[in-house]
Protein backbone atom coordinates (compact mmCIF):
# COMPACT_ATOMS: atom_id res chain seq x y z
CA UNK A 1 0.00 0.00 0.00
CA UNK A 2 1.29 3.44 -0.87
CA UNK A 3 0.60 6.57 1.18
CA UNK A 4 -0.42 9.76 -0.60
CA UNK A 5 0.15 13.11 1.11
CA UNK A 6 -2.36 15.93 0.85
CA UNK A 7 -1.39 18.71 -1.59
CA UNK A 8 -3.81 21.27 -3.02
CA UNK A 9 -1.76 21.58 -6.21
CA UNK A 10 -2.05 17.80 -6.86
CA UNK A 11 1.60 17.10 -7.52
CA UNK A 12 2.19 13.50 -8.69
CA UNK A 13 1.44 11.02 -5.91
CA UNK A 14 -0.76 13.37 -3.83
CA UNK A 15 -4.43 14.04 -3.09
CA UNK A 16 -6.81 16.90 -2.25
CA UNK A 17 -10.35 17.10 -0.83
CA UNK A 18 -13.21 17.90 -3.18
CA UNK A 19 -17.00 18.20 -3.01
CA UNK A 20 -19.65 17.07 -5.42
CA UNK A 21 -21.08 19.92 -7.46
CA UNK A 22 -23.76 21.73 -5.42
CA UNK A 23 -23.44 19.24 -2.59
CA UNK A 24 -21.85 18.65 0.75
CA UNK A 25 -20.56 15.12 0.16
CA UNK A 26 -16.78 15.11 0.34
CA UNK A 27 -14.40 12.88 -1.58
CA UNK A 28 -10.89 13.22 -2.96
CA UNK A 29 -9.06 13.89 -6.17
CA UNK A 30 -5.75 12.11 -6.59
CA UNK A 31 -2.78 12.39 -8.89
CA UNK A 32 -1.09 9.09 -9.71
CA UNK A 33 2.69 8.87 -9.64
CA UNK A 34 2.67 9.74 -13.36
CA UNK A 35 0.72 12.96 -12.75
CA UNK A 36 -2.68 11.88 -14.09
CA UNK A 37 -5.68 13.12 -12.08
CA UNK A 38 -8.74 11.10 -11.03
CA UNK A 39 -11.71 11.72 -8.75
CA UNK A 40 -12.67 9.02 -6.24
CA UNK A 41 -16.50 9.34 -6.39
CA UNK A 42 -16.80 5.64 -7.26
CA UNK A 43 -14.47 4.52 -4.44
CA UNK A 44 -14.96 4.23 -0.69
CA UNK A 45 -12.53 5.88 1.71
CA UNK A 46 -12.54 4.50 5.24
CA UNK A 47 -11.94 6.52 8.41
CA UNK A 48 -8.19 5.82 8.20
CA UNK A 49 -7.98 7.08 4.59
CA UNK A 50 -7.72 3.66 2.94
CA UNK A 51 -9.23 3.76 -0.57
CA UNK A 52 -11.30 0.77 -1.72
CA UNK A 53 -11.13 -0.75 -4.23
CA UNK A 54 -7.53 -0.28 -5.30
CA UNK A 55 -6.82 2.75 -7.47
CA UNK A 56 -6.39 2.24 -11.20
CA UNK A 57 -5.36 5.31 -13.20
CA UNK A 58 -8.05 6.16 -15.78
CA UNK A 59 -5.48 7.47 -18.28
CA UNK A 60 -5.03 5.15 -21.27
CA UNK A 61 -1.60 3.54 -21.23
CA UNK A 62 -0.85 4.39 -17.58
CA UNK A 63 0.21 1.37 -15.52
CA UNK A 64 -0.58 2.88 -12.10
CA UNK A 65 -2.61 0.36 -10.06
CA UNK A 66 -2.06 0.49 -6.29
CA UNK A 67 -3.72 0.12 -2.92
CA UNK A 68 -3.76 3.67 -1.56
CA UNK A 69 -3.99 5.39 1.83
CA UNK A 70 -4.77 9.12 1.96
CA UNK A 71 -2.62 10.58 4.73
CA UNK A 72 -4.53 12.98 7.04
CA UNK A 73 -7.95 12.00 5.67
CA UNK A 74 -10.67 13.54 7.90
CA UNK A 75 -13.70 11.68 6.60
CA UNK A 76 -16.47 12.40 4.18
CA UNK A 77 -18.42 14.89 6.30
CA UNK A 78 -17.58 18.59 6.40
Amino acid sequence: MIEMRQDRSLKPGTWKRTKKFEGTEVSAMVSCSNGHVACLWDHEIDSEGVVMPSLVCPEDGCDFHERVKLVNWRGTKE
